[in-house]
């Protein structure tokens, strides 16, 4: 009797123990749910982002500029990476530096492969990496400052006025060729009373070219700590160069350029323009923003080396960098070449008009694939018609350290 009890009572505990065990959920330690932290890039994961993400149709991603309501504001992440050293900090300038660095050459061509180019922390980051990601509006013109507007100011200010006004959000940065210097001034003053800044504050730079009385100028509407001039080059008109600035609080690099007419000249400008941004990545990880009049047309053999290979469609191939032209994407325009920036013109792959104005960030930092652009209609009402360009007007979801 007492054996048949002490089985029964074995039994009913087998029983009741599994089930029991059914509803036992395993919690970390932590408190963290491990399916929160971001993709490492050097991992190999790839993020495919959300439904909603993957399911953007064209006008979301080609078309005008989302409005604020459409788009995320920012969002943080953390991330703790323990992979390696990180490379110095240089020291917080007060005010505007000239870069005194060789000519750089351009990195080896089929580098280290990125396996997750649209998120993920950055390799060699430090112990706590705050990243921020935010949706980030450039506008890019060559307003032909000299050429067709005799220097005037008035007029061609308030072209690019109702260029960032008329945004779906405000404008972050504002790239400029072919500036005189007192246009540069008066536009530098619209856009300081438009952001609101302050008697001192530093957020722009303008570069005259030497010999011609026109130059290239950067607006920043965070302000910026240090200004970079590299000459990247020599022609009848002037030099030649890239301007750049680095933003407060966030390693982010705006820049413009706007390299000599012909395809051989700017193609070897071009190799110096990417030696130094790229030399900003891979020694600092900064993210650059680069808008420019470079002269060459997509799908120029030129630029093989900057369109990264996911850019590669039949009208603009071969492509084996690590960036995004704004533009590249739309499949309205002949998709890979993009719109036209140079009006009256019937050239390049899709007989569309020639494209030699365009945004480029790198695509590793470009969130989820997530960027577009469109050019403008050039305004009639400067001294005739303010520019013989059209403006390139786009966003992208960006991300960027704040270390």
């Amino acid at each position: 009797m007492r054996s048949c009890f002490k089985t029964l009572l074995l039994v009913l505990l087998l029983i009741f123990s599994m089930g029991c065990g059914s509803a036992v959920v395993e919690v970390p330690a932590s408190g963290d749910d491990p399916e929160a932290w971001p993709a490492d890039e050097s991992s190999g994961e790839q993020d495919s982002g959300s439904e909603e993400d993957m399911g953007m149709d064209a006008t979301d991603m080609w078309g005008e500029e989302p409005t604020d309501r459409d788009m995320d504001d920012t969002d943080w992440e953390e991330w703790v990476d323990t992979s390696g050293d990180v490379p110095e900090e240089e020291p917080i300038l007060d005010d505007m530096v000239v870069d005194v660095e060789g000519m750089m050459d351009s990195p080896e061509e089929g580098g280290p492969v990125e396996e997750n180019p649209a998120v993920g922390p950055d390799p060699g980051s430090p112990g706590s990496t705050t990243v921020k990601t935010m949706n980030f509006r450039t506008l890019h013109w060559n307003i032909a400052g000299g050429k067709e507007n005799a220097c005037a100011t008035a007029r061609i200010t308030r072209a690019v006025m109702r260029y960032v006004r008329s945004a779906n959000g405000p404008m972050d940065f504002v790239s400029l060729n072919e500036v005189c210097e007192a246009q540069y001034h008066a536009i530098r003053r619209a856009l300081k009373a438009h952001w609101g800044k302050g008697a001192n504050a530093t957020f722009s730079a303008f570069q005259p070219s030497g010999k011609s009385r026109v130059g290239v100028a950067i607006f920043s509407r965070q302000n910026l700590r240090a200004i970079t001039r590299l000459e990247v080059g020599q022609d009848k008109w002037g030099k030649r160069y890239l301007l750049c600035g680095r933003q407060i609080n966030r390693r982010v690099r705006v820049c413009t350029t706007h390299l000599t007419p012909g395809d051989s000249t700017a193609q070897k400008q071009l190799v110096r323009v990417l030696g130094k941004i790229e030399s900003w990545w891979h020694n600092k990880r900064d993210t650059v923003i680069i808008g420019g009049d470079f002269n060459i047309q997509s799908d120029d053999h030129g630029f093989n080396k900057m369109y990264s290979a996911r850019a590669n469609t039949r009208n603009n191939g071969s492509n084996h960098g690590h960036y995004r032209e704004w533009d590249d994407n739309d499949p309205n325009h002949c998709k890979g070449y993009g719109q036209r920036s140079q009006p009256g013109t019937t050239r390049g792959p899709c007989r569309q008009g020639s494209k030699i104005d365009f945004i480029f960030a790198r695509e590793n930092r470009i969130v989820n694939g997530k960027y577009g652009a469109r050019t403008l209609d050039i305004p009639n009402d400067c001294t005739g018609v303010c520019s013989d360009h059209r403006a390139v007007r786009g966003w992208a979801k960006i991300r960027f350290r704040t270390d």
